[in-house]
């Protein structure tokens, strides 16, 4: 579909439900992929994240995406800020091991090339 169409859709959908998670993070995820607009992309996940009541599996998947795309633009830094975050926020629990060890690799591959 036309991209132009996706995005005034979902721009219209969120006027009249702003809570609405999934169409946010389609928005976002179009901005990222189609138009090349990692802030537009970001600023979507930002709202999701920052939403009370959300689940720490939804928060945990939105900060993993956003550091997805700093890794693929080879941002290391706020790549490492995203998954710090999941630990600041979440800590002993099992998200915040999965991004301890995710850095981790992350780093060793680094310092392997």
């Amino acid at each position: 579909r036309d991209t132009g169409s996706l995005v005034s859709e979902c721009l219209k959908h969120l006027e009249r439900h702003p809570l609405d998670n999934n169409t946010r993070e389609v928005l976002a995820r179009i901005y990222q992929e189609r138009y090349g607009r990692p802030d537009l992309a970001e600023a979507e996940l930002d709202r999701l994240i920052n939403q009370p009541y959300q689940s720490k599996k939804d928060v945990a998947k939105w900060l993993n995406l956003v550091a997805d795309w700093h890794e693929k633009a080879g941002d290391f830094d706020r790549f490492t800020k995203c998954l710090k975050e999941i630990t600041k926020r979440m800590p002993n629990t099992a998200q915040a091991k999965k991004s301890e060890d995710r850095l981790s690799r992350t780093r060793d591959a680094r310092g392997a090339s």
